[in-house]
């Protein structure tokens, strides 16, 4: 399926998630992609942010808030320091904005790319799924494994790596719902030209109509509770952690 802006990284990512795999386990994979994506997007802001500059910049804003402190200084003097002081800080927001979006975007890319691997727990077997159609009366437009749904939600049988066969409106839709990467298919939206879904598209004239398939997410260690065991704290956390780590030991503003 297409991919949007936020996953053109999926190409390196998944199969270094792929080749982790020959050692790793689940968790330690996605703390490793977390962390060499958190030293890239430090190492983008060191670069891009002229770290001497900011220094500079830091030094002057210091000084300055020194003298507002003075109990000698006359009201209009304060007001003057006062305005140069906000100046200063003024200018270093400006001067890290545009860095510090640039850092982040490593970690969306990341993010994109371990949601699509980690974010459902699929059957081995050809259990029963529940598929829900929203909204319900969009249900006769919908036919799977060439049943038409009776209901809003029906259970039908998942073919493990395919999923289902789905029908809107009589036209086969093709999918990749069987991956595991998304469980949702919609019209194509604006937005998907950011963050594609991997799962497929529903045909154009859809409108509103979502067809869901419900999986339990995939835990990435069998203990704790629900947000300790999704790949989101996993990824989460250690960037938070290596990004102080990486600002402590660059020195970085």
């Amino acid at each position: 399926m297409s991919l949007g802006l936020f996953d053109i990284a999926n190409p390196i990512l998944l199969p270094l998630d792929d080749a982790l795999a020959k050692f790793l386990p689940p968790v330690a994979r996605v703390i490793v992609v977390a962390a060499l994506l958190t030293w890239l997007g430090m190492w983008l802001y060191r670069i891009s942010s002229g770290q001497k500059h900011l220094r500079a910049l830091k030094r002057l804003a210091r000084r300055g808030d020194r003298g507002l402190h003075d109990p000698n200084i006359e009201f209009n003097e304060l007001l003057s320091r006062a305005r140069r002081s906000i100046g200063l800080q003024m200018a270093i927001l400006a001067r890290v904005f545009v860095p510090s979006v640039l850092g982040m975007v490593p970690l969306l890319f990341g993010m994109s790319a371990v949601s699509s691997r980690y974010s459902h727990a699929l059957p081995d077997t050809e259990s029963p799924r529940t598929w829900c159609v929203q909204p319900e009366s969009a249900a006769a437009r919908v036919r799977l494994n060439g049943s038409a749904m009776t209901a809003g939600c029906v259970e039908v049988p998942w073919i493990p790596g395919f999923g289902a066969r789905v029908q809107f409106d009589d036209t086969e839709v093709p999918h990749d719902l069987g991956k595991g990467a998304s469980n949702i298919l919609h019209e194509r939206l604006w937005w998907n030209l950011l963050i594609g879904n991997p799962g497929g598209y529903l045909p154009d004239g859809a409108g509103n109509t979502t067809l869901s398939v419900k999986h339990p997410d995939r835990p990435l260690v069998a203990f704790g509770p629900g947000w300790f065991r999704h790949w989101l704290f996993w990824f989460l956390v250690p960037s938070i952690v290596l990004g102080f780590y990486w600002r402590w030991r660059w020195k970085l503003v």
